[in-house]
């Protein structure tokens, strides 16, 4: 009776979506609460959400692998949805961050030390994988950019802030790891967001399936400042960060996804005439890691009102992820319904 909702359940790659915005909101909640230094654990429930909604996620993947080998396969060559892989490493990298939050593992631990660089490892194969699809195809023309290139490079500057804080302090190789997906982030950068100007201004706007996208424009180069924090100082710093702390980077990335908030907010009536769909998760993560950026910034400068304006932002996560999950439970119902109604003719 459920065959035809199982069947048409999406096994698309933009399902990771799901679990890469909630643990990465589940990371900003969890900093938000030492920077306030409060008990109550927001952060435990969005990390749960997380976890659950991962599991699944993969399940409904590798099912569809399983069942349509050749439509998965599509997505993988496919040159713009090929940059949505990038979204499976970055949310392991976050689910490996939400278990040493959790204390499920410890940071210092050999085994989380071994998993992290499988991770890292995994993320090298893949900017290879996607640089080498991007350079050598011919076929490839400008109006196939969009914005969801930069997610591989939220997974390198993810990367370096995670071999940066989170590992073992005498192993100072690790550092130079750090620098080098640091290095391919900003070199990425560069380019990426050079060429998506060029795309925005000179060639026809996104379509509205894909508008909501257009806020992954924050998530890089916040990164990118909250790496720049981390890379010169040694592991383990990280509730030691002052003035001295700061640099180019940081007010570059700070400047740039302040500017593009701003613009893409006066804009807001873009992005509401797309209405809900999967592609609304887009704008999580990216808001996540902006809010994470300002929290460190309001822990260097001791900013009551960068204080705020990250809870307001991190306050606007939860009913987004909220709006999100009841619309994603009544679509699922719908389909079911549906299914079921024309399994029963």
């Amino acid at each position: 009776m459920t065959r035809g909702f199982v069947r048409n359940l999406s096994s698309s790659i933009f399902l990771f979506g799901i679990p890469l915005g909630v643990l990465g909101t589940s990371v900003n909640a969890y900093h938000f609460q030492q920077l306030l230094a409060v008990e109550h654990d927001l952060a435990l429930g969005l990390r749960w959400y997380g976890w659950v909604s991962l599991a699944l996620v993969s399940a409904i993947y590798l099912f569809g692998w399983l069942r349509h080998y050749e439509n998965q396969l599509i997505e993988w060559k496919d040159s713009a949805k090929r940059s949505f892989i990038a979204a499976i490493m970055l949310t392991l990298l976050l689910f490996w961050l939400s278990l040493i939050e959790a204390q499920v593992l410890s940071s210092q631990s050999e085994l989380a030390l071994n998993l992290l660089l499988m991770l890292v490892v995994l993320q090298f194969i893949l900017n290879i994988y996607l640089l080498s699809g991007w350079l050598f195809n011919d076929q490839l023309d400008i109006k196939a950019l969009q914005p969801s290139w930069f997610i591989m490079l939220s997974g390198n500057f993810t990367a370096s802030i995670l071999l940066s804080i989170k590992t073992p302090a005498q192993l100072l190789w690790l550092q130079e790891l750090a620098y080098l997906f640091y290095a391919i982030g900003c070199f990425g950068w560069l380019i990426i967001a050079t060429l998506l100007f060029y795309r925005l201004l000179f060639y026809p706007r996104f379509d509205a399936n894909i508008r909501p996208s257009l806020f992954i424009f924050l998530a890089p180069i916040s990164l990118a400042a909250i790496a720049s924090l981390f890379i010169n100082h040694e592991p383990q710093a990280s509730t030691q960060l002052d003035e001295t702390s700061l640099n180019v980077i940081s007010w570059i990335g700070l400047s740039f996804a302040s500017l593009f908030l701003v613009l893409w907010l006066i804009q807001l009536r873009q992005f509401i005439v797309c209405g809900i769909s999967m592609a609304s998760w887009a704008y999580v993560y990216p808001l996540a890691a902006f809010g994470l950026l300002l929290q460190y910034m309001a822990q260097i400068y001791e900013s009551l009102w960068l204080t705020v304006l990250s809870g307001l932002i991190l306050i606007s996560l939860l009913v987004l992820i909220s709006l999100l999950t009841v619309w994603l439970i009544k679509s699922s119902w719908a389909d079911f319904y549906a299914s079921d109604q024309s399994a029963n003719r």
